[in-house]
């Protein structure tokens, strides 16, 4: 089969390469697709804490091939997709406290999905709804994100919310925080297709930022008082920084974007303090995925890939994402 490899900073290559060989508990996967996400990049570029070599891709969908002796969830064609990381230990001191993503035993590089097979144990995948298709299905692990996201946040009926960042997790929350009943959303964002699509999801206000004022809108729309949540979902500094100069005093402000980690970000202790804001990362995580994959045929997925590439095509498809053009990103597997 072919699959990705990442040998060193911008040394990518397809290789050629055993497919795996089925074994108790475990699925063989065939991948449909797998989409491209902001940390494949940065990885190429070397800009992610990672060790080489790595094997990139973690967002994706497929069919299964054969099951191995003791599964009882799935059969052959079922239409699935999976959490690309390696299970937790169950043993260490993260998932004895319940937070399984934090385990110090897995090893996400043995994974990859920029590949024509997986095989993943059982517990790893999810069949997906009757009606959702494989290219919506390839973006459960980001709508997993955005709904740990959620309920981080504690979005509550009547909140007013803003949301930095429109691509693909910024467009997920937006359509979950419709859904949480809050009053007012306002997506921030300068590429004008992403901001149609958030007309079209909802969204009481867009925002330019590199022609308006943000700040002035969003005190227009919130009363004077600002928002009572921000999720940022750009990964950028500055907004980071606005994102805490934004919210209301006793506010929430959501990281979800990924700042690569020699980036600094200057935060204002003052708001912080004065204001009592709650600040709080997000990341990937193994708990969502079960009620994402309900929210699936809720949502408006497909709307977000605007773009396919072959797997042979991989490279051209992280120079492409460097553009922000469209929102998401699918190699065909």
């Amino acid at each position: 089969m072919k699959k990705a490899v990442i040998y060193g900073k911008g040394d990518l290559k397809i290789t050629t390469m055993e497919i795996p060989r089925v074994t108790p508990g475990k699925v063989l996967i065939r991948t449909s697709f797998c989409a491209v996400c902001g940390t494949d990049l940065h990885v190429l570029e070397g800009n992610f804490p990672v060790g080489y070599p790595y094997f990139p891709g973690h967002e994706c969908s497929g069919i299964v091939q054969e099951i191995g002796e003791g599964v009882t969830s799935l059969r052959a064609g079922d239409r699935v997709t999976w959490i690309p990381m390696a299970n937790p230990c169950g043993a260490c001191v993260f998932c004895r406290a319940g937070k399984p993503n934090f385990c110090l035993v897995r090893n996400r590089r043995e994974l990859g999905g920029f590949a024509e097979y997986a095989l993943m144990e059982e517990r790893q995948v999810y069949p997906l709804p009757a009606g959702v298709s494989l290219k919506a299905g390839a973006l459960m692990e980001p709508l997993s994100i955005a709904v740990h996201a959620l309920d981080y946040a504690n979005v509550r009926v009547g909140d007013r919310v803003v949301i930095i960042g429109g691509g693909a997790i910024g467009l997920l929350l937006l359509q979950l925080v419709l859904r949480s009943g809050a009053h007012t959303v306002i997506l921030s964002e300068p590429d004008e297709m992403r901001r149609t699509v958030a007309k079209r999801f909802g969204a009481h206000a867009t925002v330019d930022p590199m022609r308006e004022d943000l700040n002035e809108i969003v005190l227009a729309h919130t009363g004077g008082l600002g928002p009572d949540v921000v999720f940022e979902a750009a990964g950028v500094p500055q907004t980071c920084e606005q994102s805490v100069l934004l919210a209301k005093r006793g506010g929430t402000v959501m990281f979800v974007g990924v700042v690569p980690p020699e980036r600094k970000v200057q935060l204002s202790h003052f708001e912080i303090f004065s204001k009592e804001l709650i600040i709080r990362g997000v990341a990937a995580n193994f708990q969502t995925y079960g009620r994402a994959v309900q929210m699936l045929e809720r949502l408006d997925l497909d709307s977000l890939v605007t773009h396919e590439f072959d797997l042979k095509e991989l490279a051209a498809a992280l120079e492409f994402f460097k553009t922000r053009e469209g929102i998401k990103i699918l190699i065909r597997c």
